[in-house]
């Protein structure tokens, strides 16, 4: 018996340049997940079809179109554009322009980003490279989703971490640890920087000052003379750091894990040119959890696109989650307390309804859990 094709194809019209597309979505059931990581990230799956086993769902997380690359979420609302009357009234019109003119733009992303999608032989990296897509059409509406962003950015996350085969899955005091000096170190870094940029300040005030023997000259001169050792040896820290962080991909000496990707000579290699254009580019996992916790934090702070209830609660333990793989440890525990304690107002206000408080309770019982995992590293690091 031939086996199912565990996707159904939906066509949908782009609304930038009218190319209906037909789009993948995962049929109910098609696989199963053999558990969930702390950020609720996947941690390994089953598919009915073994065909599809090296196959990430989230590659059809995203719509991307084939002719102009306008990409969505692949969700009710992106389906049903042409019914929404406001979407065409005042946004569809705004939203052709954007696109449009960073596709056309020599130093756009959209266009090397699209012409890279290769679902067929690079499904991981393809999936990145939709989510990257959705995450630039985002930030050219004109009040972007900070929610949206940090549930695509951390989906992202999750895929790196696959892709180098689940080494990232555990975060112990070790790894909390490393991300914690490399944090430090790039504080330390910007600190000397501050510093550089006040000397040059200075140097160009006594630039327009006569006279070769200036004191303030001759110390100036000290100065840079002590600090750029200094620098230097920073820099070699955090260039050490980077190196022995835990890598998102597979290993360059592994020749056989290295594709082609973009005209690139792997995805690596293609991610680190277009991040030259992009500071918002993660290259590996590291970097995507904490663009999803900039983001994350500032849809809860500035209390858009985050409801009350069981929402408000999920998206506290993720930055406090993401915070703590970022090796931010003070923060992880504060926002842990926060999901705690709006954990235990909602399941006292509903505690009739067992189906409500359901989710609030499995975080709660999360949260706590992560409370100690911190307060236990804080230990061994001291």
């Amino acid at each position: 018996m031939k086996p199912e094709v565990p996707v159904f194809m939906t066509r949908v019209e782009c609304p930038v340049c009218k190319t209906v597309n037909e789009y993948a979505t995962i049929k109910m059931g098609a696989y199963t997940e053999n558990g969930r990581d702390t950020d609720f990230c996947p941690t390994g799956r089953v598919w009915r079809n073994q065909k599809y086993q090296h196959v990430n769902p989230l590659l059809y997380f995203m719509a991307a179109c084939s002719s102009c690359f306008y990409t969505r979420e692949f969700n009710k609302t992106f389906k049903e554009w042409k019914s929404d009357s406001a979407f065409r009234s005042f946004r569809q019109k705004i939203i052709r322009e954007k696109h449009l003119n960073m596709l056309a733009s020599p130093d756009g992303l959209i266009k090397p980003l699209g012409i890279a999608l290769d679902p067929e032989n690079a499904p991981q990296e393809t999936a990145i490279t939709k989510l990257l897509l959705g995450i630039l059409e985002e930030k050219m509406l004109e009040r972007p989703s900070d929610l949206d962003l940090g549930r695509w950015y951390v989906r992202i996350a999750w895929i790196f971490r696959e892709m180098a085969g689940g080494s990232k899955t555990k975060f112990g005091a070790e790894q909390i640890q490393k991300a914690r000096l490399q944090t430090m170190l790039k504080s330390l870094r910007e600190s000397f920087g501050h510093c550089e940029r006040q000397m040059d300040d200075i140097q160009g005030l006594i630039d327009e000052r006569p006279g070769a023997e200036d004191p303030c000259r001759s110390a100036l001169g000290g100065w840079r003379s002590s600090l750029n050792p200094v620098l230097k040896s920073v820099d070699d820290l955090l260039s050490w750091q980077d190196q022995d962080m835990p890598r998102s991909a597979a290993s360059p000496d592994d020749e056989s894990a290295v594709v082609a990707f973009g005209g690139y000579a792997s995805f690596d290699a293609f991610l680190h040119a277009i991040a030259g254009q992009n500071p918002e580019i993660p290259r590996n996992e590291r970097e995507a959890v904490l663009l999803s916790l900039h983001h994350y934090r500032r849809a809860y702070e500035e209390s858009r696109d985050v409801s009350g209830g069981n929402q408000k609660i999920q998206v506290a333990y993720m930055i406090g989650e993401l915070a703590r793989r970022a090796g931010e440890i003070d923060q992880a525990e504060q926002y842990f307390n926060v999901a705690i304690r709006a954990g235990h107002e909602f399941i006292y206000k509903h505690s009739q309804d067992r189906a409500r408080t359901a989710l609030a309770r499995k975080i709660l019982e999360m949260a706590i859990e992560r409370l100690h995992e911190c307060r236990d590293a804080g230990k061994t690091a001291s």
